[in-house]
């Protein structure tokens, strides 16, 4: 009995290892916060259904940041590349009022203070352009 148990946990834990291998890959592979979201709904719901052992939540728990974190970056990136690009002051303007919409809408996943680091960088951009 003992041996069986000790079996069947091994198989489990095997399984688990998998599933999560599977995951990283998927998240390796995201190129959006909609995907990333997606993929965290699967991940939510496939962990209701197994039983990862804390370990193996806390790893996941990891992935899942590091990810966010890659995206996150990825996309402050390419709006200081924007924001540089703009020559003026009204083109810049006009571009910060749609992206302050954006911005608000993917709060959940930049968070307000990239927000506040955008609206900052904007404002230097727009006082580099008075001089």
């Amino acid at each position: 009995r003992e041996e069986l148990q000790r079996v069947y946990e091994e198989q489990q834990r095997k399984i688990n290892d998998r599933v999560l291998k599977s995951f990283q890959e998927k998240l390796s592979r995201s190129g959006s916060f909609e995907e990333f979201r997606n993929i965290r709904r699967e991940i939510e719901e496939t962990q209701s259904a197994m039983s990862f052992s804390e370990e193996q939540q806390f790893l996941l728990e990891e992935v899942l940041e590091f990810h966010l974190s890659r995206l996150r970056e990825i996309y402050l990136d390419n709006i200081f590349r924007e924001i540089n690009q703009h020559q003026t002051r009204e083109s810049l303007s006009a571009y910060w009022n749609n992206i302050k919409y954006e911005l608000f809408s993917l709060r959940s996943s930049v968070g307000k203070e990239y927000e506040s680091l955008i609206a900052r960088f904007v404002d230097e951009r727009l006082n580099e352009m008075d001089e």
